[in-house]
């Protein structure tokens, strides 16, 4: 609750830039009647030391008009249904089925009718239903495929934070429980050759270093190559040690000295 008034403020004052001001307070919800009353309660309040600091700053949020807490249950907190353990199964149930639309509202009822049908019990649990939609939408291929994808996955045009990201989602899609060496080792063969090569001259140790490794290499390769391009843009001095001989000007021959003695008279 101490955070959420300093989002609040700052949204606020953003709505304000963007030309939307509006005198009227934020209602902020909470669940915990306890936590609403040392805020709004000066008396009340000052009889808990451990939090005054905190609560000053709720209640001063309060006064100033940004926000107006208001007390929702936690049967009806819909952010707190599938986060906390409490919240009943069946509510989990009943609210995902509410988002349905289209086909999956009408695969939704034909499962329904298939149920009582062959009068086997309701689904009435979260991951029983999780189990169904899975079954129903996610072909038996999906994990080989994407299996096959995460094993052939290579940085190519990428960037190493672009190549990196995509290898975490694929892993934590797959639930990868590999060791991190082998996963070092896969994510290093997947890299550019140039930036492999001279990360393993390098001393790392975890996958972090690796990847800061990876990134401060690509930067140094970055910089040579833009250096090298804004050389040759310019071209070579012909004053240079390396130009060319063909392009350094021609040295006149010097005059050599005839001894007189020895002219015709």
């Amino acid at each position: 609750m101490k955070k959420l008034p300093n989002e609040l403020t700052w949204l606020k004052a953003l709505l304000k830039d963007l030309g939307f001001e509006s005198d009227q307070p934020i209602t902020m919800h909470c669940d915990n009647n306890a936590a609403i009353n040392i805020a709004t309660n000066s008396v009340f309040h000052k009889r808990i030391k451990q939090i005054e600091v905190d609560c000053h700053k709720v209640r001063e949020k309060i006064e100033e008009g940004v926000i107006l807490p208001c007390h929702t249950p936690s049967k009806d907190q819909l952010a707190d249904i599938f986060t906390k353990a409490a919240s009943p199964q069946l509510r989990k149930v009943q609210y995902a089925v509410a988002q349905f639309t289209d086909y999956a509202l009408t695969w939704w009822d034909r499962l329904e009718a298939e149920q009582r049908r062959n009068r086997d019990r309701p689904i009435t649990v979260w991951e029983v239903l999780k189990v169904e939609m899975r079954r129903r939408y996610v072909p038996l291929y999906y994990h080989r495929k994407l299996q096959k994808k995460f094993r052939r996955l290579t940085q190519g045009a990428r960037t190493v934070e672009e190549y990196f990201e995509e290898f975490e989602h694929l892993r934590n899609r797959l639930q990868v429980e590999d060791l991190e060496e082998s996963l070092m080792a896969q994510f290093l063969d997947g890299l550019q050759d140039r930036i492999a090569r001279k990360v393993e001259r390098r001393p790392y140790q975890g996958f972090e270093e690796l990847l800061h490794l990876s990134v401060q290499i690509e930067s140094q390769i970055k910089k040579k190559n833009a250096s090298t391009s804004r050389t040759r843009a310019q071209g070579v001095p012909s004053w240079s040690p390396n130009a060319s001989t063909s392009n350094r000007p021609q040295e006149k021959p010097k005059a050599t000295g005839v001894d007189t003695r020895f002219k015709p008279r």
